[in-house]
């Protein structure tokens, strides 16, 4: 499964949530972005996230993944601003980081199309081999 989208909405999601004064004035860090800053590093963290997301799983899957990553990486945020905020925050440095990397997948793991290719001429003609069964008769005893 790619993550780089999950870990681009979670920094995005961060940078959010830092733009908003509730969660600046919990923070004792010596340097905060300004709230418009913040809040245009979300809007660009966002997009590309989403970009990501339909780039990875195809128009079709693209934009069904990128809002449960969108909610996936939403509850961990949740979870860690409301015990432990500067964790939250500090988390989307090595999220970034890992984004940034790049967390493709092994190749072995990783499919032998995308979604909105065609599929294989391998899988078309298994798929025909079954059609080609034979329908099976039901025999009733007639009285």
């Amino acid at each position: 499964m790619w993550l780089e989208p999950a870990l681009l909405f979670y920094v995005g999601l961060a940078c959010l949530a830092l733009s908003t004064r509730r969660v600046r004035r919990g923070l004792l860090l010596p340097a905060l972005p300004k709230i418009r800053t913040a809040q245009a590093l979300a809007l660009i963290f966002l997009a590309l996230a989403a970009w990501r997301s339909i780039h990875h799983y195809g128009p079709y899957q693209g934009p069904v993944a990128a809002i449960g990553m969108l909610c996936a990486a939403g509850i961990p945020l949740l979870l860690l601003l409301s015990r432990w905020p500067r964790l939250a925050l500090l988390a989307t440095i090595p999220a970034l980081a890992l984004a940034i990397a790049g967390t493709n997948p092994p190749s072995n793991l990783s499919f032998s199309h995308r979604p909105d290719e065609p599929v294989i001429p391998e899988m078309e003609q298994r798929a025909g081999d079954e059609r080609r069964q034979k329908p099976l008769h039901i025999a009733r005893d007639s009285e």
